[in-house]
């Protein structure tokens, strides 16, 4: 048995060369067209998702360099905060430092001044006079003389002065912690019956040098008096010879 097979053939003519290929079937074609649509959707999809790592790259990348640059302007900002309060520091050190050595300057400068004297030898003077203590336990600077009950500061400081007096019984004295002409300490002893017969006043004074202190009677109309449970006494001391009204 003859078979007569007939074949169909599609000539093509591209660039002048003649191509002759076996025509396919409407099926195939059908076939190989979805084929080649599902790659070209899958390429675009694939473009797509490339094109969308790319921009979220680039938009990581931009926000990763405006963190860095804010880090960096944050480390300059501290570097310079940081050298500020350096130089502050050192500034202040040096201030410290200074003040430090010029408060050891004055100590090694600072003057002993200092007596206590007892004694009253004159047991009722007159009103304006001064209550001279004759015996002198303490008197480093020889700033108190004794014969007139005057102690004379031999430099400018504060001073720190102590005075006790005491009554016969029933007599009444008032004295003042003289300085420079001026009140600041009153002692007012009055002893009646039973009453404690002395009193005792405290005085913190700035003086120059060549100013005077002492004890003055201001007032009274009886004698003073000591004996071995009651002593009367005038003592005082430089406590700082550094007068400043700057730091």
């Amino acid at each position: 048995m003859t078979r007569v097979c007939v074949f169909t053939f599609v000539v093509c003519v591209i660039g002048g060369f003649v191509l002759v290929e076996p025509a396919r079937s409407s099926k195939n074609y059908k076939q190989l067209s979805e084929k080649m649509n599902e790659m070209e959707m899958k390429l675009q999809e694939l473009q797509y998702n490339v094109t969308n790592a790319l921009t979220d790259m680039k938009t990581e990348q931009v926000k990763t360099k405006q963190e860095v640059s804010g880090v960096l302007e944050d480390v300059e900002n501290l570097d310079t905060t940081l050298d500020k309060q350096i130089t502050e520091l050192r500034n202040n050190l040096a201030y410290f430092k200074e003040r430090i050595n010029r408060n050891l300057s004055d100590l090694a400068k600072t003057q002993l001044v200092a007596f206590n004297a007892y004694k009253v030898k004159n047991l009722n003077p007159a009103k304006g006079k001064n209550i001279v203590f004759t015996i002198n336990l303490l008197n480093e600077g020889n700033a108190y003389d004794k014969r007139t009950g005057v102690f004379t500061a031999p430099v400018s400081g504060i001073y720190l002065f102590n005075a006790q007096l005491c009554v016969d019984d029933s007599y009444f004295i008032r004295a003042d912690i003289m300085v420079a002409g001026k009140t600041y300490g009153r002692l007012q002893v009055y002893d009646s019956s039973g009453s404690e017969p002395c009193n005792a006043a405290r005085a913190i004074v700035i003086m120059k040098s060549g100013e005077t202190a002492s004890v003055c009677k201001k007032d009274g109309d009886g004698r003073m008096f000591v004996d071995s449970n009651h002593e009367m006494f005038f003592n005082g001391a430089l406590i700082n010879n550094v007068i400043s009204t700057t730091d």
